[in-house]
């Protein structure tokens, strides 16, 4: 079974519908902070193509240099079998406590899927995201890919 049809069967399972499309392989932060008046999907394949993530995303302006945010059904797929890494999906952002916090959206194990919990909060800036190869004992991770407005 091709890569296309593979992935295609696996989200149908899952009960997403959403054509997938070619994901572009750039981005820049500005894509993140640009003002959206309705949720946006973000998404990406691993850098090797294993895995393949996507979120829901709306934030808008709390007027004091951070943001309020919305995560909406977070999804995140192993595509490739028989090589013991799973997927996550990772939301990278700055808060009032810090800079530079990592929040694991979804983890699945190799060659299954999942959806993690939708969420919203103020507080936040510098928000982006990105799906990993994720080894799920030692909680490696590689070929990691930043999510792109789809």
């Amino acid at each position: 079974m091709s890569f296309s049809a593979r992935l295609t069967k696996i989200m149908l399972a899952a009960g997403l519908t959403a054509t997938l499309a070619a994901i572009p392989t750039t981005s820049s932060a500005a894509q993140a902070e640009t003002a959206a008046t309705a949720a946006s999907l973000f998404s990406a394949y691993t850098t090797n193509g294993a895995a393949y993530g996507n979120v829901s995303y709306t934030y808008w302006s709390t007027g004091d240099g951070y943001y309020g945010i919305e995560v909406t059904s977070p999804y995140a797929v192993d595509i490739r079998p028989n090589d013991e890494y799973g997927a996550v999906l990772r939301m990278h952002y700055d808060s009032r406590s810090g800079t530079g916090q990592v929040r694991s959206l979804v983890k699945v194990l190799p060659e299954e899927y999942g959806t993690g919990s939708s969420f919203s909060g103020t507080g936040y800036r510098n928000v982006w995201f990105d799906v990993c190869n994720w080894h799920w004992l030692s909680e490696a991770v590689y070929s990691c890919a930043r999510l792109t407005r789809s």
